[in-house]
């Protein structure tokens, strides 16, 4: 009888491991760690909401500061000087409130604008300034008088114009500069009287000579009379040059200064200086 067949061993019989343990316990999986994006800021649940800049001290003292700067260069700021006038002529008038209880004592006038022949001095020109002073001492720049007789300034020979405020009045006396021509005559004729000691008609004549200075007649009548000359003392420096050099007696010196073909003295003046020959 042949051996029963043995039936091979079974293949689904679990392996033992050779260190003799149970490990029939089902493995676990850890789960897979996700790397940071490093692109991606971290946020961090301890970083604090920074305060916005005007919020900040640094921002306010400086904002102090530029403000006190900005007041201490403007023109009413106090810098420790007094604010000054713009102009010299407002700088000579400069004014202070008077007090409710001052009353007006009286005015100033002052003219600052030009001196041409023809100008109007009228209650519309602005040049005129009119300065009032009060009781109190104090004083102040006015508007509203009235030039009480207005006319237009000339070269030939100053004017008187009288200012009225409030019934206080002031006068002031203003003359229109000379063209040119007058000015250069006078010089001349100035030139004669100190140089030459010339009488005052021989200065006239020189000026308008056709063989002289050629000057116009009005130019030569402003020049004149507008010379401030001591023709008495001319005479006499006349009569001892006569005397001293060419020995005349005082008869003939006085004929010589007054003769139209001499010196050309008045009687007066040729008067004086014979008088004072020997003094």
């Amino acid at each position: 009888m042949s051996d029963p067949i043995q039936q091979p061993e079974d293949q689904t019989q679990s392996m033992q491991p050779e260190d003799g343990q149970d490990h029939n316990v089902q493995e676990t999986r850890e789960p897979a760690q996700v790397q940071p994006n490093v692109n991606q800021p971290v946020k961090s649940s301890s970083t604090k909401k920074k305060k916005p800049f005007y919020k900040r001290a640094w921002f306010w003292v400086i904002v102090v500061v530029f403000v006190l700067f900005c007041y201490a260069v403007s023109p009413g700021g106090d810098s420790g000087n007094s604010s000054k006038p713009s102009t010299s002529s407002q700088s000579s008038h400069q004014t202070s409130k008077p007090k409710a209880e001052a009353k007006l004592d009286s005015i100033n006038v002052d003219y600052f604008g030009p001196k041409e022949d023809g100008e109007q001095i009228t209650n519309d020109n602005k040049a005129v300034i009119v300065t009032a002073h009060y009781t109190d001492g104090s004083k102040k720049g006015v508007t509203g008088w009235t030039v009480v007789n207005p006319g237009a300034l000339t070269f030939k020979n100053p004017q008187d114009f009288t200012v009225d405020y409030q019934g206080k009045q002031a006068k002031i006396t203003l003359q229109a500069n000379p063209p040119a021509e007058y000015q250069s005559a006078l010089s001349k004729a100035q030139s004669y009287s100190t140089s030459m000691h010339m009488s005052k008609q021989g200065i006239y004549d020189q000026l308008t000579s056709q063989y002289g200075e050629k000057f116009t007649p009005e130019a030569a009548q402003y020049a004149v009379d507008n010379l401030k000359a001591d023709y008495n003392a001319n005479a006499l420096v006349k009569a001892k040059d006569y005397q001293q050099q060419m020995s005349m007696s005082p008869a003939a010196i006085h004929d010589q200064l007054t003769s139209q073909y001499g010196e050309k003295f008045t009687q007066e003046e040729a008067d004086y200086a014979v008088q004072h020959l020997n003094g």
